[in-house]
């Protein structure tokens, strides 16, 4: 739970600096470009965030999973 909670904190600031970054450093600040530029953030952090939680938050309920759904074989 704590991995979760520290990767979707990471998310958020990742998501805040990306709009942050394209708002005003690209120069993205009229109604269009903002709603582009949060898009692209949203987009991003997602990315992230499903990268990471697949390969560190949910790794051992997968496994878990998948050794319960194996076929156990008979000698």
């Amino acid at each position: 739970m704590v991995l979760f909670f520290a990767f979707s904190s990471i998310g958020v600031a990742m998501e805040t600096l990306l709009f942050y970054a394209a708002y005003h450093g690209a120069g993205m600040n009229g109604p269009l470009g903002a709603n582009v530029a949060k898009a692209q953030s949203i987009l991003l952090a997602s990315a992230f965030r499903f990268l990471v939680y697949r390969t560190w938050v949910f790794q051992h309920r997968a496994s878990a999973q998948h050794a319960l759904q194996e076929p156990r074989r008979s000698a």
